[in-house]
């Protein structure tokens, strides 16, 4: 993970767990494991360029974690971690 400090990386575990109970990945071939760290990941590079506030992401509403988790995934370049689309996370500082 790309998050420095021990808190920073409980709150993306714990995001990535949500995520994969909200989403419900019934038809999934990859392992819940890998699931969960897929989207824990997405969210800890994503920080990188954006200021994200894990405390209130994690703490959302369910649709709007959701929405943002989804569109973190959806625009976030995996070369340069910077999110495209201008999408900016309801979760940003």
């Amino acid at each position: 993970m790309f998050a420095s400090d021990k808190k920073s990386q409980q709150l993306i575990k714990k995001i990535g767990e949500r995520t994969y109970k909200l989403l419900k990945f019934k038809e999934d071939k990859v392992p819940p494991k890998q699931r969960k760290q897929f989207y824990s990941l997405d969210v800890s590079a994503a920080m990188i360029f954006c200021n994200i506030d894990l405390k209130k992401l994690y703490e959302f509403s369910d649709f709007d974690f959701i929405h943002d988790i989804t569109s973190i995934n959806k625009n976030l370049n995996r070369n340069t971690y910077k999110l495209e689309n201008c999408f900016f996370p309801r979760s940003a500082k």
